[in-house]
């Protein structure tokens, strides 16, 4: 998947200011007519301001961190127990030496006045804010991932409706009915390769898997049956019910005393590859052939 991208801009440029004014009034017995005339009031709301958009920037790239390791679609857990209490504790720590600075150091209330209650208002605000930013990244970071998965799809058609009309092509201008080119899938991508490439398919527990000539590796839909009735049968033999394999391929074939070939490939393969007792005769016509 790529990287997700968060529009984010103007819910920035409208978001920072409403939460710093939420901010400021959190907590306020005084009505906001009468803050109106208080210059004081003014410097509080600028602070509140910068609070807002210093712990939004802080959350906004710790969650692009978060976004290079953990995906929300494959590791929820993990991102949710690494995300929340990081963005819980950078918000509260910057809320509470910001709090401290600004009221004893910066503006230096006069005396009486009670850091405390500042902070017993200004905390639950911010950890409300860091919940609420939080859960709107959570949200846009769905919608785009949604986005990139209806592009990948419609990428995977696209590549099988011109692998399908590649195929057309050839089934009108070519009186051979089997394959010249197959479409495999190496990744995310979908590669279209010449059957005279292919050295074995063989099936696994995670469907069929392609290797070429070059050793490259592939994976492609469909069933050996299918694809054992698609290939040159002068060129590829199903030497068992796992396994394909390309005259090209076989290096060396070694009888075995219960009668059974074990063939040796290249590009080699990761287990003994051997042909049964009761296909022997039959591989071997097809060798010689």
């Amino acid at each position: 998947m790529q990287a997700i991208i968060y529009p984010d801009r103007k819910l920035m440029l409208a978001g920072i200011p409403l939460w710093g004014f939420l901010l400021r009034h959190i907590g306020e017995p005084v009505g906001l007519c009468t803050l109106l005339y208080d210059a004081q009031y003014y410097l509080d709301l600028g602070y509140a301001i910068v609070v807002a958009g210093v712990v939004w920037q802080l959350n906004r790239l710790l969650i692009l961190q978060i976004d290079r390791q953990y995906s929300w679609a494959s590791h929820p857990l993990q991102r949710f127990f690494v995300q929340g209490p990081l963005a819980y504790a950078l918000g509260f720590l910057f809320m509470l030496l910001s709090s401290i600075v600004y009221n004893q150091l910066v503006i230096k209330r006069p005396a009486g006045f009670d850091i405390n209650n500042v902070l017993s208002a200004d905390l639950p605000g911010i950890l409300l804010f860091v919940t609420i930013l939080n859960l709107i990244y959570t949200g846009m970071w769905m919608v785009q991932y949604h986005k990139h998965t209806i592009t990948f799809l419609q990428q995977k058609l696209a590549y099988i409706k011109q692998a399908q009309a590649i195929q057309a092509v050839e089934e009108k201008h070519k009186p051979e009915a089997h394959k010249k080119l197959l479409l495999v899938q190496q990744g995310s991508a979908f590669v279209p390769l010449a059957a005279t490439q292919l050295a074995y398919l063989f099936k696994t527990g995670e469907g069929i898997i392609v290797r070429s000539h070059d050793g490259d590796t592939f994976t492609i839909d469909g069933t050996l049956e299918q694809l054992a009735g698609q290939l040159p049968v002068q060129d590829f033999f199903r030497i068992s019910r796992q396994f394909i394999v390309q005259k090209g391929a076989v290096k060396r074939v070694e009888g075995e005393s219960s009668g059974r070939l074990l063939l040796y490939l290249q590009p080699r393969h990761s287990s003994q590859v051997t042909v049964s007792r009761r296909r022997a005769g039959d591989f071997r016509q097809w060798m010689e052939a």
